[in-house]
């Protein structure tokens, strides 16, 4: 348990505080009709499918390594619920998915609180970890998720960690829906 916090404690201090490698160009990335922004590599190729209610966005590099940001209007405010119906997709990829972490609700920024989820699963050829961020902003929840081959996700740890860190809605004051405990 005491390593599980730890883990925690670091996973947060890496996200909230370390820098970017100068090496890795970011350029901001936004989407008005869903209210958010984020910060993926330029050299990433980006894709983005909007729908009436739904969005989904990807930026990869390579097979199986993404920035994934799924935005889609909700009538539901209980982050944990959210989680709970969604546990997940994954689930149909690897029924032994693994929960490695489920943060309570923390702040990524001033106006961002949500919950970060870690995962690891398997695919027919690779095991993957994912890291997930569940926010609510306004009617519309958020799902960040940063994703890579575990052999290769720490080689894309700081980009990892610069996205979900730099996730933020261009109009917070749209977050009267959002609960906080």
């Amino acid at each position: 348990m005491m390593r599980t916090h730890r883990f925690l404690l670091c996973m947060i201090f890496m996200i909230c505080v370390l820098p970017l490698s100068a090496e890795t160009k970011l350029v901001t990335y936004k989407n008005d009709s869903f209210n958010y922004e984020i910060q993926v590599p330029e050299s990433w190729q980006t894709v983005d499918l909007n729908m009436k209610d739904k969005h989904i966005m990807y930026a990869f590099t390579e097979k199986n390594t993404e920035i994934k940001v799924k935005a889609s209007r909700s009538v539901e405010e209980d982050i944990d619920k959210i989680i709970s119906n969604n546990k997940w997709n994954l689930r149909n990829i690897d029924a032994r998915l693994n929960s490695i972490i489920e943060t309570g609700k923390i702040s990524i920024k001033q106006n961002v609180i949500g919950k970060l989820l870690v995962f690891e699963y398997h695919t027919r050829k690779n095991t993957i970890l994912q890291r997930t961020l569940v926010t609510l902003n306004g009617g519309i929840v958020y799902i960040v998720e940063c994703k890579s081959p575990i052999k290769n996700f720490y080689n894309y740890d700081q980009i990892f960690n610069s996205a979900l860190s730099s996730f933020n809605f261009i109009n917070p004051a749209a977050a009267g829906k959002e609960t906080t405990e």
